[in-house]
């Protein structure tokens, strides 16, 4: 019998974000390929929009989502979670690797975009010590890209050691936008082009 996955992410509501909508392609993945899987809703009562920014809904929330993952994690092998580079995040990863390390679980945590070297760098010493040993607990650390990799070269050596690249999938089932024909004007001379 394969073993048993914890997926703990946000899903999307009302907003959709690049993070749900990978997460609902992991889920939905898992499941055609019969992996046997549950799931915890790192956002539940709200929207993904908003992360980053402290409230004590946020943090209330953030205990039941650890008290749900902590349940979940005495009947899976493998725990998957999406890491957070904010503070109230990180309580949330730290409080929940902890528990799964306890009771010998494989742990990957993947970080959608980039910010963790920004995160870890505006910690104070006791806090990065925090971050670094609850990193050291985790079986792999997935990113986006090779170029993402270099914002853990600040955790050490161990850390960017754990770190594997997978690159965003497409977004099967998601509608795609109409094309629009966009031309410039006819003018004279050259075209001025701006990037941005």
């Amino acid at each position: 019998m394969p073993e048993k996955v914890l997926l703990c992410a946000p899903r999307p509501k009302t907003d959709v974000t690049g993070l749900t909508l990978v997460f609902e392609l992991l889920i939905k993945g898992m499941g055609e390929s019969g992996i046997r899987h549950s799931i915890v809703d790192a956002a539940f009562l709200g929207s993904v929009s908003k992360s980053g920014k402290f409230s004590v809904g946020r943090a209330l929330e953030t205990l039941v989502v650890v008290f749900r993952v902590w349940w979940h994690l005495l009947r899976c092998d493998v725990y998957y979670a999406t890491m957070s580079t904010s503070s109230v995040g990180f309580w949330r990863d730290y409080l929940t690797v902890a528990v799964a390390s306890v009771l010998n679980r494989r742990i990957v945590l993947h970080l959608h975009g980039g910010g963790f070297e920004q995160f870890f760098n505006s910690q104070g010493a006791w806090m990065r010590r925090r971050i670094v040993k609850t990193l050291n607990s985790v079986t792999r650390i997935v990113v986006l890209g090779e170029l993402l990799k270099d914002q853990f070269r600040c955790a050490g050596a161990s850390i960017y050691a754990k770190l594997a690249v997978v690159p965003n999938g497409l977004t099967l089932g998601v509608p795609e936008p109409d094309l629009v024909d966009k031309r410039l004007p006819e003018v004279g001379g050259g075209i001025n082009l701006l990037y941005m």
